[in-house]
């Protein structure tokens, strides 16, 4: 799987996962999903062939639909100031997003992302001697 979609809520370990698979990958590029505007043509310029691992991380429910290039298709095209746009394979990707299972549920676009990803929700447990992390898989 290509695709993997993190949500849950604030500080529920979605970032922390999503690094702690890096750790497993060679050419690591992060994207801060805050940042996600539209027409923004060089979104992907961080990325090179060599890119094996994407991270975005924080995107908002409402401007997942600016990723459709990313969880429809399998090549993406990079562009960067003064050179030749490249197309490139699609490299691993997680998305990291704050929402809750049932706001993702609802999500109009989710029927036709669940085909194309994975989605893992996190959560956390607070224990008096610590936190405990938690995922699994999304399952309608």
């Amino acid at each position: 799987m290509k695709r993997i979609i993190l949500i849950g809520q604030g500080a529920s370990g979605k970032t922390f996962l999503a690094f702690n698979i890096a750790a497993a990958f060679d050419n690591v590029a992060y994207i801060n999903g805050r940042d996600l505007r539209k027409q923004d043509h060089f979104r992907y310029s961080s990325l090179n062939t060599e890119t094996d691992l994407l991270i975005i991380d924080d995107v908002f429910l409402n401007k997942l639909d600016l990723l459709q290039d990313i969880i429809y298709f399998d090549y993406l095209r990079i562009e960067k100031q003064s050179k030749a746009a490249v197309i490139i394979n699609l490299p691993t990707v997680i998305i990291t997003i704050d929402t809750t299972e049932a706001e993702m549920l609802k999500d109009e676009h989710f029927c036709s992302m669940e085909r194309r990803c994975k989605f893992i929700v996190t959560s956390i447990e607070e224990f008096e001697r610590g936190k405990l992390f938690t995922h699994r898989l999304l399952k309608k």
